[in-house]
């Protein structure tokens, strides 16, 4: 059995998980990830990966392909709109 699946176990049911790339760091020191300053909703500074197909450098996104085929977790980056994948879970599970 896969860890992530152990989660259930204990209550804890489809976590927000977050899977990086063990030389983010490395890639970022090294200026291979780019990024580009932008405003969000509320006013608060972002920086987003420029081009977004360049996540991967970042993000294990082969981790991200295999939660999603379990379909045990929602994987996420900094590029989501947390505010609105709260607001869909709780319309999910009727709490709002």
């Amino acid at each position: 059995m896969h860890p992530i699946v152990s989660l259930a176990e204990v209550g804890i049911v489809s976590p927000m998980l977050v899977s990086m790339n063990s030389a983010a760091w490395t890639r970022i020191n090294a200026g291979k990830v780019h990024f580009e300053e932008e405003l969000t909703e509320t006013g608060k500074r972002m920086l987003r990966v420029t081009p977004e197909s360049d996540l991967g450098e970042l993000y294990a996104l082969e981790d991200y392909d295999a939660f999603k085929e379990m379909g045990v977790c929602k994987p996420i980056t900094h590029h989501d709109n947390i505010a609105v994948v709260l607001r869909e879970r709780y319309q999910t599970l009727n709490l709002i």
